[in-house]
């Protein structure tokens, strides 16, 4: 809605409905992952998960920051065409049932991601939306000096880092 829209009522209901959106979907990729994995494969596709996430809010922060500093504040709300591309992608290719016998659990790693790949291309696509809404850190950045969004967004970064820096040691430990 930001990308064509001013109106800052239904930025705000556009913010709401895609807040509900992000957190159910979020909830299914749990859900998801703890009805095909048990042990340590749950917590190694939940790290992927959360790494992935990780990735893509990074990625999405820079892409973010450039498209603000090309395009404005309209241009960052062109990212979340992503998504459009991706729940389709995600309905048509993520199994209603899990595998029979939980399969993937004893499969390893590769055969883990072989299935789940859907899942996680919404996880980093969710990623774009949810970490593209850091606006407070924006307005304080702006109050020290730094008001090019490139920049502000190679700040923002950093919260992504240790993001997936957290997610790499949860599958280790």
């Amino acid at each position: 809605a930001g990308a064509v829209i001013d109106d800052a009522a239904l930025l705000l209901a556009a913010r709401l409905a895609l807040g509900f959106s992000a957190v159910g979907y979020g909830a299914a990729t749990v859900a998801l992952i703890g009805a095909r994995f048990a042990d340590r494969g749950r917590a190694r596709a939940l790290a992927y998960r959360n790494l992935l996430g990780g990735v893509g809010g990074f990625l999405a922060m820079r892409a973010a920051g450039l498209l603000g500093e090309a395009g404005g504040w309209h241009g960052p709300f062109t990212l979340y065409l992503i998504v459009l591309a991706i729940v389709p992608l995600t309905l048509a290719t993520v199994p209603a049932t899990p595998p029979a016998g939980r399969r993937a659990r004893a499969a390893g790693a590769r055969e883990s991601l072989r299935h789940l790949w859907p899942i996680y291309a919404t996880v980093v696509a969710l990623a774009v939306v949810m970490m593209m809404n850091t606006a407070q850190l924006s307005f304080l950045l702006a109050d020290n000096g730094i008001v090019n969004p490139a920049r502000q967004a190679e700040v923002m970064q950093m919260g992504s880092i240790m993001a997936t820096v957290g997610s790499f040691l949860y599958g280790v430990l």
